[in-house]
């Protein structure tokens, strides 16, 4: 198990690299602000005196005792017979340290709620799928059951480096749920979840749970591991030197040297255990394999869903093989004409829009607090009531729970209740909790399973072009400025990343290509100008907008996308252009 030093300096890596999420973010256009200029959204007055901040409404279906203690026990037993739990001690130490606290305070349980939905979440996931085999050879593919009901798995080998086909190889893992009606059979829809660096294995299951039966019925619904990434010969950094006495936010030309010396260390650190992968990474190369897999199901054109990240790979696909392409949706849209340093200043600007949105809705308790807890925490870290002693909450902390939970409007109200909770009662659960879910920390043993971290740095440096180091610098330095709650280290890893970029740069794709870009107004992640700049780059790609709030839309309860995506997947009709759905 990581010690908590480790498990801070992991955080403290990951902080170097980008501002506060692993998703992408940008626009195409960044106003940087030179002097002295205020706070693009001004931060509000903090509280003078939390004590008496009024009370929040209780969080709906929270737990009584003991149903808090039988769902955790089936979670155990559940996970245990799946083969996802094999040692649950982190979780008995925090049931046990519950135990001893006031179970009808709404506080609790709203922790108790927390607790047992990552517990029930993570029993419930699949365990790591047992490889179908090694593939028998390029173009090869056949599907095997997997453990979990109608899923199939395969193991498909593509070179590694397709300049050099009989050199190494990789094997790709898919997974796939056939269609139900093979009299009624489209063809074959992909799908990616983001990142870079998220599993397709892992999304898959729940995912597919949430389609329509039209969907289910009419498309081999399929997702894979992209190459680096989980099952699919993961790429994984060494360990960087301690950070010492570096300056996490430089401001002179010698506390600037020694940063970018320590961004290098970094990245020299990632280009130690495998660096064969680290020169062959990248969304590029996801695209060719991507047309590999296409091939080896037999398929002509393939329809394809990407999220996030995953929009980026669907734009370089359409781009390398439009005459493939049978219907692409790209939801919560990245632009990857940008530099690395713009995507994070734009990030940062759109989470702090996002915070304000989130302080209207409960007013009276939440202006200011989200900046008074980053505040304290810098002064005195705020412990957790009933987690271990490393699980205390300072401003890097703070700063990556409030991103995460701002990531969807249902989990606002989990926001204000974290932030209350480490304001008032001194308790930052609710906070240290959110980021472990969100950097893939179990809650079983408290270790990480993921290599995302590791293969979001390498294609990050891989397909994006940085600005010089003086710019990133001023960038950071002016951003800070102008959204301070979100204030974050220089982004400039990339800028002394040990491989060579391979730009993606703006793309395009001819106008033939049936594109539906998917786009949410209030999106902190990928704002919603990104998707303006593709669409205005790429005249015959629709653009169908989410007017509210959270990262991304389809499948996520707006009806009106829901209906109108799945449309353009079955009959390639896209909605009218400007149509917004509420």
């Amino acid at each position: 198990m990581p010690t908590a030093g480790n498990r801070r300096a992991r955080l403290l890596s990951l902080l170097l690299v980008f501002s506060c999420c692993l998703v992408l973010a940008g626009c195409s256009r960044v106003d940087y602000v030179e002097g002295n200029g205020k706070p693009r959204f001004p931060v509000p007055v903090l509280p003078t005196n939390v004590g008496a901040l009024p009370t929040l409404p209780a969080l709906a279906n929270t737990p009584s005792w003991d149903e808090f203690k039988s769902g955790i026990q089936a979670a155990i037993d559940y996970g245990t017979k799946s083969g996802v739990v094999t040692n649950h001690a982190r979780l008995d130490a925090i049931v046990k340290a519950l135990s001893k606290a006031n179970h009808d305070d709404p506080a609790v349980k709203v922790v108790m709620k927390y607790v047992l939905l990552l517990a029930t979440d993570e029993a419930q996931s699949l365990p790591p799928i047992a490889p179908s085999g090694d593939a028998a050879g390029a173009g090869t593919l056949t599907w095997k059951p997997c453990e979990a009901d109608g899923l199939q798995c395969a193991s498909l080998k593509i070179p590694l480096d397709y300049t050099k086909p009989s050199g190494a190889s990789v094997d790709i893992k898919m997974d796939r749920y056939p269609a139900r009606k093979t009299d009624q059979h489209i063809g074959v829809l992909m799908a990616n979840p983001g990142g870079p660096g998220g599993s397709g294995l892992d999304f898959l299951p729940a995912w597919y749970s949430g389609l329509s039966d039209e969907l289910k019925d009419r498309f081999d619904i399929v997702s894979f591991d992209p190459r680096g990434v989980g099952q699919s010969d993961p790429f994984v950094c060494g360990k960087p030197k301690s950070p010492g006495d570096t300056s996490p936010n430089p401001k002179t030309p010698a506390e600037e040297a020694a940063y970018t010396s320590l961004a290098k260390s970094y990245g020299d650190a990632c280009d130690t255990i495998d660096p064969q992968m680290l020169q062959n990474i990248g969304t590029k190369n996801v695209a060719l394999d991507m047309d590999e897999m296409r091939k080896a199901m037999g398929e002509d054109k393939i329809t394809y869903l990407g999220y996030s990240y995953g929009t980026e790979i669907g734009q370089v696909y359409a781009n390398m093989f439009p005459d493939h392409v049978r219907a692409f949706v790209l939801d919560g849209v990245v632009d990857p004409g940008l530099t690395k340093q713009q995507l994070s200043t734009a990030q940062t600007a759109a989470f702090d829009n996002a915070l304000s949105r989130f302080a209207k809705s409960c007013p009276k308790v939440c202006t200011g607090l989200a900046q008074y807890v980053v505040q304290q925490s810098g002064k005195n870290q705020i412990d957790s009531k009933y987690l271990g002693s490393s699980d205390y909450v300072d401003p890097n902390y703070a700063d990556t729970a409030i991103s995460a939970m701002l990531y969807s409007k249902s989990r606002w109200p989990l926001l204000a209740w974290a932030l209350r909770e480490a304001a008032v009662d001194k308790d930052g659960t609710l906070l240290a909790l959110a980021v472990d879910s969100y950097s893939g920390r179990s809650i079983f043993t408290g270790e990480s399973s993921s290599n995302g971290d590791d293969s979001f740095i390498a294609i990050m440096c891989r397909d994006f072009a940085t600005s010089s180091l003086p710019d990133a610098y001023r960038m950071s330095r002016t951003s800070n400025r102008l959204h301070p709650i979100f204030a974050s280290n220089p982004d400039v890893l990339c800028n002394e990343w040990p491989s060579q970029p391979d730009v993606i740069g703006p793309v395009t794709w001819p106008k033939s290509v049936p594109v539906l870009l998917v786009s949410t107004t209030g999106d902190p992640a990928t704002p919603h100008k990104l998707a303006q700049n593709v669409a205005a780059r790429n005249p015959s790609a629709v653009l169908l907008t989410h007017d509210g709030d959270g990262h991304t839309a389809y499948s996520s309860g707006d009806n009106c996308i829901d209906a109108k995506v799945d449309q353009f997947l079955i009959d390639v009709k896209v909605p009218k252009k400007g149509t917004v759905c509420k």
